[in-house]
């Protein structure tokens, strides 16, 4: 019986979405208040073409677009909502959302200036206005830390270093050096690394670094890295929602090449007060078999200056040029002594073949 309801509850659905909406303007807009931002858009781009001269629909495709960050065609929108009505002021807003989307604060501000008091004015505003800062705020980024691990069985300890040097070269992109230091059972590398960030769109991020050690002995001759991280959900003014994340790397060892590959997702709860992440591990190692593994992180704002952090990792490492089998956990704390100082601690606990490690990192990062 239960199945035969949703059957019938399913064919009903079917039926109706079956029968062209009376009025697709209606329709589209509820979609769009609703959150089908993918139905509203062909609701409203029918309703647009049955009725070019109606600049709500115009305005309407516009904020449907928005979301899907399909900023072109937005903004086509809300130009012929404007060259039909010149006083429309929500499709200036919608103009103004969409420049600063992209960067160009000097476009939003001037197109905020000629909407007068219209009430999502102000916030928005107040965003361009923190970005305005944040272009004045300290371009460069030092980060430092020193950790040390003990290992079981009788084995000689480990010791790391790195520091990191960054630059924000703008809004958008920056670049940083990076130079670590390892030692592992008496043998000693340094592993350099080039790397640059960049946002790709509104809440969406790339990166690619190249790095290598000379010399090598059990970091990689020469590895090379990439990665993206893309909303899947969540507001386009903010940061919370669902994000998938998207890594890989070659790297060569003197035992050969080793190619990974990881994809997962995390949930960044509103203004970022905590966030859960899950992804999948792939790794050809360097005989040419595969090895899978996860990992799992969380991440929470305690106070307004200190972030509590765990992780879990049960996946394929790459150490000694030889790849292994490792489960690890840990759990640190960030704190923001200030707006351009903060400290970090680590403690580690890691399973490997024949041995365990466990380790304490400390760290600094330093804006200036």
């Amino acid at each position: 019986m239960i199945w035969a309801a949703a059957f019938a509850v399913a064919g009903g659905a079917a039926g109706l979405h079956a029968q062209p909406p009376a009025d697709p303007y209606e329709a589209g807009v509820a979609a769009r208040q609703q959150g089908r931002f993918a139905e509203a858009v062909a609701l409203l781009e029918d309703a647009a073409e049955r009725a070019p001269s109606n600049s709500d629909a115009w305005v309407q495709l516009g904020f449907a677009l928005v979301p899907l960050e399909r900023f072109d065609e937005a903004e086509t929108a809300f130009e012929r909502a404007l060259a039909i009505s010149p006083d429309y002021q929500d499709a200036r807003i919608g103009l103004a959302r969409i420049a600063f989307f992209r960067g160009d604060l000097d476009r939003a501000e001037a197109l905020l200036g000629e909407t007068g008091a219209h009430p999502e004015a102000a916030p928005l505003r107040e965003q361009v206005r923190a970005a305005r800062t944040g272009e004045d705020a300290p371009r460069w980024r030092l980060d430092a830390s020193l950790g040390r691990s003990e290992l079981s069985a009788g084995l000689p300890g480990w010791t790391e270093a790195s520091v990191a040097l960054g630059r924000r070269l703008d809004a958008r992109t920056s670049v940083t050096g990076l130079a670590e230091y390892a030692r592992r059972f008496e043998a000693e590398d340094v592993y350099l690394q080039a790397r640059v960030d960049r946002q790709l769109a509104a809440r969406s991020w790339g990166y690619a670094a190249v790095g290598g050690a000379p010399d090598a002995r059990f970091r990689p001759e020469l590895a090379l890295l990439a990665g993206a991280t893309l909303p899947l959900g969540g507001s386009p003014d903010g940061i919370g929602g669902l994000y998938a994340i998207l890594d890989g790397a070659v790297a060569r060892y003197a035992a050969g090449t080793v190619t990974s590959v990881s994809g997962g997702l995390r949930y960044v709860f509103e203004g970022d007060a905590a966030a859960v992440g899950a992804r999948l591990i792939a790794v050809e190692d360097e005989t040419g078999t595969t090895r899978t593994g996860f990992g799992l992180d969380a991440g929470w704002q305690a106070t307004g200056r200190l972030r509590l952090l765990a992780g879990y990792v049960d996946a394929p490492e790459t150490s000694e040029g030889v790849t292994i089998e490792t489960q690890a956990w840990n759990a640190g704390a960030r704190l923001g002594v200030s707006d351009t100082l903060t400290l970090s601690a680590t403690v580690l606990h890691e399973r490997r073949p024949g041995y365990d490690r466990t380790g304490l990192v400390a760290g600094f990062g330093w804006r200036f």
